[in-house]
């Protein structure tokens, strides 16, 4: 087993162990001692960048299954993320979802058209 990265839990805000398997498959678990990190997470290629209802961007890094109940998970850093950290997951189901704001549903998470982006991109203003 290898471990890529620490992910907090979007909403109970606990850390989550990233392992990789001997398959190659992703798995989320929690964890009473933090174990020495032995891979990394590295954002996807081709890129995909996804907007926060709120306003900030996001770079997806990878699905992964919750290691006791094998619901999917996104993970994903924050653009301006430093050294790994604003790592994040969230189920699969919450990150598709919508949600109301100002009288209308809204996608949790937009995503967005990289086209014009540069690979190297650091947000400086919030989404449109």
């Amino acid at each position: 087993m290898e471990y890529l990265a620490i992910a907090i839990h979007s909403e109970t805000l606990k850390p989550l162990l990233v392992a990789r398997d001997e398959a190659g498959d992703l798995w989320l678990r929690s964890f009473a001692q933090r174990p020495p990190l032995t891979g990394s997470l590295v954002v996807t290629s081709p890129r995909q960048m996804f907007c926060h209802f709120k306003g900030n961007r996001y770079d997806f890094l990878a699905y992964a299954k919750d290691a006791e109940t094998l619901e999917e998970y996104v993970v994903y850093r924050g653009v301006q993320s430093h050294n790994g950290q604003d790592t994040w997951a969230r189920p699969r189901t919450s990150f598709d979802a919508e949600v109301e704001v100002g009288g209308a549903m809204v996608p949790r998470f937009k995503r967005l058209d990289l086209s014009s982006i540069p690979r190297n991109y650091v947000q400086t203003t919030a989404c449109d």
